[in-house]
């Protein structure tokens, strides 16, 4: 039967069936084109920050924008529970699919039989969560007290049988470096969970719309990885292969449960002692922090794994890796963190309904938290690159015992004490992690602390020109004053590093262009 189209498919576009069918062929071949695993580190780091810029475009400022209309219509209070429930989903849906994905790249083995076997190692477990979370439900909601955490945690649980597949396939990507890929998933799961969440948030089921968005985006990245590494499961379990990844595995995941477990520990006792309100305020500022991370972080989260594993045992290039990518990340995320630190407040009053006012504090407690994410943040990423796993792992149970210990004391000040004793420990910690590994790449602690100071230095300059900004301008809206101290900052930054520290300004963007080869 024919139809009767004729010309061009949109009357306001002269585009023809072929030409429109040509252009979709070719979209769908980039998007599943395979990345080359020729390319060297120093490029693989370039090509991070360039696909991190696409990703931004879409996955931050979208997700961003998106989250800011889900506060429109949301309470504190369901973001509280939905975050109740992520405390016990993500070590399964996160920390596991790291763990496998980690064991597999360690393994360096890509062979039809080892990937079947570590999905189906993974697959019971994996399998299990959805069950333990519809029987444990009813106690778990009456020790949190939050009676709706009881319907929302079998749901959200199902989101973690997308695991398997994703932890295989994210290792292939890891493999060859495959930030492209990485970028136009996420891209794709904002959009996706997004679409899924405004559409529960305006309908009757309001309440369900974070639970919506994150199973819309696990879907959709399950399946986008699936197409782009042309891989799936077969029947294949080797017993020899089986038992090594599983130990190893095992081992990654405790080391990841414990990295998380300080701040979901001390979210839980926040929720549990002062209310799923309070909850509500520290997860709604964490979302723009994370937006941070996943902007000025993640490209170099990504690297230290294969980046590290391609350097091999060769203990000069080791060091001068991590020197690099130490500097290279100071350069971005110090002036991020602060930045976002000094105008909390504004962005909380231009952004925020004002239900939320109360969150400009919190957020700039929970981003003065991160200024150390150089010289810390990445400790998992680096000793898991070096096969550390032990060390690792006692780094991570130390943070979480001083965690729990600190919280428990700081909760009787209420939320911003909690926040404020989490910004001393953070710093603790940090030195603690510092001295650790200096000990563990065999340098100095200067030659440490030194690749990432220029960017502090800097960022102490902008502090000071942004805060005598506030200082003069106490009456201006806070959209306009947020506009002018962003600008004020990031030029007294440059020029700060330019004048007095620009031999190390070339060597970040020397590592940034790609132009040695590791």
């Amino acid at each position: 039967m024919e139809l009767g189209l004729k010309g061009p498919v949109f009357p306001f576009m002269k585009v023809s069936r072929a030409r429109l069918t040509g252009l979709l062929a070719r979209l769908f071949r980039y998007v599943v084109k395979g990345d080359s695993s020729d390319r060297g580190v120093a490029i693989a780091v370039r090509e991070a920050f360039v696909w991190n810029m696409m990703n931004l475009l879409v996955t931050q400022i979208v997700g961003l924008a998106i989250f800011v209309m889900l506060s429109y219509r949301l309470s504190p209070a369901i973001f509280g529970v939905f975050g109740l429930a992520l405390l016990l989903i993500d070590l399964f849906s996160q920390q596991l699919k790291a763990a496998g994905q980690d064991a597999i790249v360690q393994r360096n083995s890509f062979t039809p039989a080892t990937l079947s076997t570590a999905f189906f190692c993974l697959l019971p477990v994996c399998a299990l969560v959805p069950l333990a979370a519809w029987g444990l439900s009813g106690p778990i909601s009456a020790w949190f007290k939050s009676p709706n955490l009881r319907e929302i945690l079998p749901v959200l649980a199902l989101s973690v049988l997308f695991v398997p597949a994703q932890a295989v396939c994210e290792a292939m990507i890891a493999r060859v470096f495959g930030f492209r890929t990485i970028a136009l998933r996420n891209m794709g799961a904002v959009l996706i969970g997004g679409a899924a969440g405004m559409w529960t948030a305006f309908s009757p089921a309001a309440e369900w719309a974070l639970v919506a968005q994150r199973l819309g985006q696990g879907a959709f990245a399950m399946a986008f990885l699936m197409v782009t590494t042309r891989w799936h499961p077969r029947w294949l379990f080797d017993a020899q292969i089986a038992r090594p990844y599983a130990l190893a595995a095992l081992l990654l995941w405790a080391a990841q449960i414990s990295a998380v477990a300080a701040s979901r520990l001390g979210e839980g006792i926040v929720g549990v002692k002062l209310g799923a309100a309070s909850l509500g305020l520290m997860r709604v500022g964490g979302r723009f922090v994370e937006t941070l991370h996943g902007t000025v972080t993640s490209p170099i989260s990504n690297m230290w794994v294969p980046g590290l594993a391609r350097v091999g045992n060769d203990g000069p290039g080791q060091r001068k890796f991590v020197l690099d990518l130490l500097a290279l990340s100071a350069f971005f995320s110090v002036p991020a963190f602060a930045g976002l630190a000094l105008v909390g407040q504004d962005f909380a009053d231009a952004v925020l309904s004002k239900e939320y006012a109360a969150t400009g504090l919190v957020i700039t407690l929970l981003a003065i938290m991160q200024i150390w994410t150089p010289l810390g943040y990445f400790r998992d990423g680096v000793l898991a690159g070096l096969r550390r796993n032990q060390t690792r792992l006692w780094l991570s149970l130390l943070d979480c015992v001083l965690t729990v210990l600190v919280t428990l004391y700081a909760v009787r000040f209420g939320l911003h004490g909690v926040l404020w004793s989490h910004v001393i420990l953070g710093g603790a910690i940090t030195a603690i992690v510092v001295c650790v590994l200096s000990r563990v790449l065999g340098m100095p602690i200067r030659a440490y602390l030194g690749a990432a100071a220029p960017a502090y230095v800097a960022a102490a300059g902008m502090a000071c020109a942004v805060l005598g900004l506030q200082a003069l301008t106490p009456n201006m809206l806070p959209l306009l004053r947020l506009i002018c101290g962003a600008g004020l900052g990031a030029g007294v930054y440059l020029g700060i590093l330019v004048l007095a520290f620009r031999p190390w300004l070339i060597g970040a963007w020397v590592t940034l262009r790609g132009r040695s080869e590791d």
